[in-house]
């Protein structure tokens, strides 16, 4: 097989050999006549912490509170193998870790201490780090004596999720949604499910639950005995410099950065799982990290028949990366009602658990060989995917079609049918105004830079969500979007970046055999010469069906290797018996629905040739976190 793949003899100086684990063909080293275990338990705890804290009342801090909220969690997220806890004089938080290791003792209450979810990087000098300075994915509560202020942040681009409430006073803080609508017992915001069922994730601030709030990107809570507030530590600002350097110096600008980073970051830590797909993001990732040398195994998720697994295959045999391919599961191994429980916690309620199930399953496997996992999102900043929506009017004024940005990038083509009342003004108008705020410090730039930072935005609700769900099983970060990395692609000119022209100059620099292979976007990741002209017209046709699919609402043709691993219909039962159960009829979100439309998806739902899983994975994972919380859709159903 390492022939066969173009893969060295070892990876990282171990034999390799295919062995069995969470329904998955992985690689891994070579244990005699004793196979690695590969019995992953499915119930598993979430790292994490919850706060509270009374500010102007801090006699009026109930002890039990906190209590109270960590039974919340932990009846949600799993029982943790260690918890610590921390207090001042106004505020008290509790830390979930994986590991039965303790830290060091817990702090009196006239000390500074620090609680952390996530990866932080960067200076972590003294007990309580300024997040204006650090870098990574990550939530942070720092409580400083010596200014008796609690400093409740969420990462640089908001990417770990992090959550927020207050009532009478009190202010409520934790990694996860789920525990803090429980224990306030927060009624369903119609609206925010409304969203998700359309679009499959949230942004932002927006949740499932009223008075339950993520915290915005780049933001901090900060909060002292008589007071509290809210500020905006660190915002993007583009280098001007860097967007007047030409192409070919950008593309080289943009490359030292990647490596650079990467290299401070990574090269003198243990080995890592990188992703490798067919398309760009990935590639570029890998083929830095290689330069950087860092020390890493590439893996791909997807069944051999994917174009994902060809392209990635020659792209590690051209680059020689060692690597692995991951078959993502399509049945229901094990206790799947445990699974789908854990990967509802994980996501929040904020991502189709079902699909998540699959993904934490894959990760399991590759957790038995590395222990941590760096993916290629944000790559598309280097590119002009997030301003497509402007056509010829992109990088021509500082005016955004928001109308078209959230039709085509939030919402797209659904079949809203099976609502009962579907509230399709308040969906878009509320998606928009999100929007509009977010963009707002920055509406005299030119509209690409505006909607790169939307894009950005965006996928707190996308890239963000599942690293945070991903670290609940393998420490997981999003490279491309460390500062620096980021704000080389955001400084670069606009038309750089067009047609993945920056892009393709920058793994050409990396490395040109691996430049040459095609990607699933048709034609290869190098410039386009009349040499290999020939090779592009796969993309052209790529873009005329989709602008055809656009305008018609007709769904063109694809390849069986372009299609996605669906899951089996034996997942789909698997996952409506353990949310439902025998009574589908006792559904706390059956207001939303029409009755006989949401009655026939679920009955199509074990058919082999059923096509609606998306909405089918939404709607149970609505009702899975209504049950988790122990709230009801008001038989109105509108927001």
């Amino acid at each position: 097989m390492r022939r066969r793949l173009g893969l060295p003899q070892t990876a990282h100086g171990r034999d390799i050999v295919p062995i069995l684990a969470v329904g998955a063909v992985v690689e891994t080293r070579r244990s005699g006549q004793t196979p690695w275990r590969t019995d992953v338990p499915p119930q598993m705890s979430i790292p994490g912490f919850v706060a509270v804290a009374s500010v102007g009342r801090p006699d009026e801090l109930p002890q039990d509170d906190v209590d109270r909220l960590a039974t919340a969690y932990e009846a949600i997220c799993g029982r943790a193998a260690r918890r610590t806890s921390y207090a001042c004089a106004f505020a008290q938080a509790i830390e979930f870790g994986r590991d039965a290791v303790s830290a060091a003792p817990a702090p009196s209450e006239s000390e500074s201490w620090t609680v952390l979810a996530g990866v932080l990087h960067g200076d972590k000098a003294g007990t309580t780090p300024d997040p204006a300075v650090l870098d990574g994915q990550f939530a942070l509560a720092t409580y400083d004596e010596p200014s008796r202020t609690l400093a409740v942040a969420s990462d640089p681009f908001g990417m770990f999720p992090l959550f927020r409430a207050s009532r009478d006073g009190r202010h409520y803080f934790s990694t996860s949604a789920l525990a803090l609508a429980k224990h306030l017992a927060a009624p369903a915001d119609v609206l925010g499910l409304f969203a998700f069922l359309r679009t499959g994730y949230h942004f932002g601030t927006r949740t499932h639950w009223l008075g339950v709030e993520r915290l915005d990107p780049g933001h901090r809570v900060l909060l002292e005995p008589a007071r509290v507030r809210v500020e905006r530590y660190w915002q993007p600002e583009p280098d001007e410099a860097v967007t007047r350097l030409e192409l070919h110096d950008a593309a080289r600008f943009c490359t030292e950065v990647c490596v650079d980073t990467f290299s401070k970051l990574y090269r003198r830590e243990e080995a890592v799982w990188a992703d490798l797909t067919g398309g760009y993001d990935s590639r570029l990732l890998t083929l830095a990290l290689s330069r950087a040398a860092v020390r890493f195994r590439a893996n791909t998720v997807g069944a051999d028949w994917t174009e994902d697994v060809r392209i990635a295959r020659d792209v590690a045999e051209a680059a020689g990366l060692p690597w692995t391919t991951f078959p993502p599961p399509t049945d229901p191994n094990g206790d799947f009602t445990e699974r789908f429980r854990r990967a509802l916690a994980a996501g929040h309620g904020h991502l189709d658990a079902i699909e998540l199930a699959r993904v934490l399953a894959t990760h399991e496997a590759k957790r038995l060989d590395l222990p941590r996992l760096l993916t290629g999102g944000g790559g598309e900043h280097f590119q002009y995917y997030a301003w497509q929506t402007e056509f010829t009017r992109a990088g021509r004024s500082a005016q955004v079609n928001l109308d078209n940005w959230v039709r085509m990038r939030l919402l797209g083509s659904f079949d809203t049918s099976i609502f009962a009342r579907y509230p399709a003004s308040e969906v878009e108008r509320d998606l928009r105004d999100r929007c509009v705020a977010w963009i707002a410090p920055y509406r005299n730039e030119v509209n690409t830079r505006q909607l790169d930072l939307l894009y950005a935005y965006k996928m707190m609700g996308h890239f963000g969500a599942f690293t945070g769900a991903a670290s609940s099983v393998l420490p997981t970060e999003l490279p491309f979007y460390m500062r620096p990395v980021f704000l080389a692609a955001f400084s670069t000119n606009h038309r750089h970046r067009n047609g993945h022209r920056l892009m393709q100059r920058m793994i050409e620099q990396l490395d040109p055999r691996a430049a040459a292979v095609r990607t699933t976007r048709g034609g290869p990741a190098q410039p386009m010469r009349m040499t290999n002209l020939h090779r592009f017209w796969p993309y052209y046709a790529r873009l005329a069906s989709k602008a055809l699919e656009k305008a018609t609402g007709l769904r063109i043709y694809r390849p069986r290797a372009e299609q996605r691993v669906a899951a089996s219909p034996e997942l789909r039962l698997a996952a409506l018996q353990a949310v439902l159960g025998d009574d589908a009829r006792s559904m706390r979100s059956r207001a939303l629905f029409r009755p006989a439309e949401l009655d026939l998806l679920l009955a199509d739902a074990p058919r082999p040739d059923f096509e609606r899983s998306q909405l089918f994975g939404r709607i149970l994972t609505v009702e899975a976190a209504l049950r988790t919380v122990d709230a009801e859709v008001p038989s109105a159903g509108r927001p």
